[in-house]
């Protein structure tokens, strides 16, 4: 599985000479009156021509140790997910953006472990204030299933789930590694 992962990014990533680049930070975060925490940042980097780009985000990685009855259980956390960016001028900084993502959380433990692969789509807009800063607000609508084991057995207990707009709103702040021509 790592080397087919290794192996599809290599191979998206061939033609990044000379492309358009951006790099950045996501947030997810619930919508309110305010837009809420940027506790879960993601790593985000772009990549391609300035109307369609290939995206990579990385979900905040970390780790939790609990104790529980004289126990200490330990869990890894991460996700990586590939996909492409879609743009369409509507306004003179503002550009309506759809995409579409693949990928997957898991969860690695002491006695526990999942694997949520996902298709995620998102609709949202994009404004670039000067050549090299931008903001994209997306709302998602995402299919996903899941798979676990519990105590070294995988269970037979799978979910599967699809909804619009049934997750955390995706705000991105990029960079770009250069300027528009």
């Amino acid at each position: 599985m790592k080397k087919l992962i290794l192996i599809a990014l290599v191979t998206a990533g061939l033609g990044l000479k000379a492309q358009y680049k951006e790099i950045g930070f996501a947030s997810t975060a619930q919508i309110g009156l305010g837009y809420g925490t940027f506790y879960d940042s993601n790593l985000l980097f772009k990549w391609g021509r300035e109307n369609r780009v290939q995206r990579v985000r990385l979900p905040r990685t970390y780790v939790t140790m609990n104790q529980y009855n004289g126990e200490t259980y330990t869990y890894l956390n991460s996700g990586l997910f590939y996909g492409w960016e879609w743009r369409k001028p509507i306004a003179k900084s503002i550009q309506f953006v759809r995409a579409a993502e693949l990928g997957s959380f898991i969860n690695y433990g002491t006695n526990y472990a999942s694997f949520t692969p996902s298709m995620r789509f998102y609709l949202g807009l994009r404004y670039q204030p000067n050549e090299r800063l931008a903001i994209n607000f997306e709302l998602p609508s995402t299919i996903s299933t899941g798979f676990y084991k519990a105590n070294g057995v995988w269970q037979d207990n799978r979910f599967f789930n699809a909804g619009l707009f049934n997750e955390q709103s995706l705000m991105s702040l990029t960079y770009s590694l250069e300027a528009k021509k």
